[in-house]
């Protein structure tokens, strides 16, 4: 039985028959070959020039970071206010101050003090000191000095700096015992007992402070 010629349906089949589409024959193995080693020398070619250009970032940013480095900073910007002129700073030195002339003249004039109760006195300031010439000054106040009943001495009050009595190393309140062993019982014997020694050249005068035995001793010079 003969077949249809091609293109042309069977009699009794609905649809028409078309031949078959040519099919092209697999490229020969070396073709494949060359195909797949000139995509490897693309990737290659493409993958160093990404690295040639990495490479030059990376120099050019660390070149920059140098010379902003090495560059000088900027200054910030400060004003300028002119500071208020400081004062000098007060001096610590202490100022030695004297004392007036006429209380100067009442401490110093006629006696010298030498230390530990010793003094060298003038005879004209021991005769205003003891004889009252003026010379206990107007507040000094001399009364007898009572224990047990019986006179010991005098006590005197009223001495301020700068009287007599004062130049003399006696306080307010000394109880004066003695003149050169000379018992000094009453302001009168005080004087008797110096009108007896006025001629001394050396007075030795016992007297208590504050319940505590004390003694002072004057070498009398005839000027001072």
């Amino acid at each position: 039985m003969n077949a249809p010629p091609p293109g042309d349906a069977p009699p009794s089949s609905p649809y028409r028959v078309y031949p078959p589409l040519p099919v092209e024959p697999p490229p020969p193995r070396s073709s494949l070959a060359s195909h797949v080693l000139s995509a490897c020398a693309l990737m290659a070619t493409l993958t160093s020039l990404h690295l040639s250009y990495s490479v030059a970032r990376l120099a050019t940013a660390s070149a920059s970071s140098r010379v902003l480095t090495c560059a000088p900073a900027a200054r910030p910007f400060v004003a300028e206010v002119p500071l208020p002129a400081t004062a000098p700073a007060p001096s610590t030195a202490v100022a030695l101050v004297e004392p007036p002339a006429s209380e100067r003249r009442a401490t110093t004039r006629g006696v010298r003090a030498l230390g530990h109760g010793v003094y060298v006195v003038s005879r004209r300031a021991i005769d205003g000191a003891l004889e009252g010439r003026g010379g206990l000054g107007r507040r000094t106040r001399i009364v007898p000095e009572l224990r047990s009943g019986r006179t010991v001495g005098v006590r005197v009050f009223g001495i301020h700096q700068g009287d007599p009595l004062s130049s003399l190393g006696f306080a307010d309140g000394d109880v004066i015992l003695r003149v050169n062993d000379v018992e000094v019982a009453s302001p009168d014997r005080c004087l008797e007992a110096y009108a007896r020694l006025r001629a001394a050249d050396q007075l030795t005068v016992s007297f208590e402070r504050r319940g505590r035995a004390r003694s002072h001793v004057y070498a009398i010079v005839a000027e001072l």
